[in-house]
Parts: structure tokens; sequence; C-alpha cells
């Protein structure tokens, strides 16, 4: 049975998977501070200025899961796009019907199911950014040293025994 070779675009689309993530990681947390500081401390940010701001932010965060999608797509990883996928049709159904909008008169009413929204989003794209660190890893070791045999003999300097087809 033949295995799949990697090359240097997979790593690259790997790479593109792995930023896009982070970002999404970065823009979770921003919910997340943002809704809870609106929540807990009405001295702070007003209704308006957060409405605002996560409504601004919502546009790169559908951008980025496009990129990240259009990346999976290129790459033929389709196993991981059958993952990214339905969070990516959830976010472009709320783009599509307007429910992405938050408005200030109703944002006190919807702030919790909201900071949940971000915290459910932040567990998600944290486990897949683990996910795509050690799928970037096992490539590049695929890459550059073959199998993870030898890159134990390259890092520990023992010889593995090994028969000498497999050499």
């Amino acid at each position: 049975m033949d295995e799949y070779e990697y090359s240097g675009w997979d790593f690259a689309w790997a790479t593109v998977n792995i930023v896009c993530e982070l970002g999404q990681v970065y823009i979770a947390i921003f919910y997340i501070i943002a809704y809870t500081e609106y929540k807990d401390d009405h001295n702070g940010y007003s209704a308006v200025e957060v409405a605002r701001r996560c409504n601004s932010v919502f546009m790169i965060e559908l951008l980025i899961q496009a990129v990240a999608i259009a990346a999976l797509l290129v790459g033929e990883n389709f196993v991981f796009l059958l993952v990214a996928l339905p969070v990516f049709c959830y976010q472009f159904y709320k783009f599509h019907t307007g429910a992405y909008i938050l408005r200030a008169d109703t944002l006190y009413k919807t702030v919790d199911w909201n900071r949940r929204e971000g915290i459910y989003k932040l567990a998600g794209f944290t486990l897949m950014s683990i996910v795509y660190i050690a799928w970037l890893i096992h490539i590049a070791v695929k890459i550059t040293v073959g199998d993870w045999g030898a890159l134990l003999d390259v890092i520990f300097g023992v010889g593995i025994k090994r028969p000498i087809h497999q050499m």
C-alpha cells in the first residue's frame, strides 16, 4: 500500500489553516471579553459601543473562515473540511439572514447567549488549532526526515533496528 507523499504545498496549506484558526481563537476571545465587560461593568462600554465593535469583527471572522475553507479545498483535506464546514455554514447563514447584527437596544437580553456562543467557538477553534498544529508537525516530519523512526534516530542518535529494505 502506497503512502501519501507530502509536498511543500501541503505544508503551506497547513500553515494557512493554523494562522486562520489562531485568528478565530483571538476573535472568540475578543467576543467573550467584550460581552463580559458589558454584562459585569455597565460603567465601562455602552451597549452601542459593544454592538459596533462586535458587528465590525464579525465580517473579519467570516472572511478568515472563508480563507480557511478555501485552503482546505485547495489542499484536498476533506476530513478537516467536513469538520470546519458546518461552522462556516452557520456563520454564513447568520450573515445571509442578518442575524449577526447586534442591536444596542436588545443587547442586554442576548448578551448571555452571545457569550456562551463565544465560549463554544473558543473551545472548538482551540481544539482545531491543536489538531492543525499536530497535522503540521506530521507533515514537516514526513517532508524532512521521512518517518518518525528516522526522526528519533536524528534526535537521540540511537539506531532503531529496522530491516534493510526500509532504510
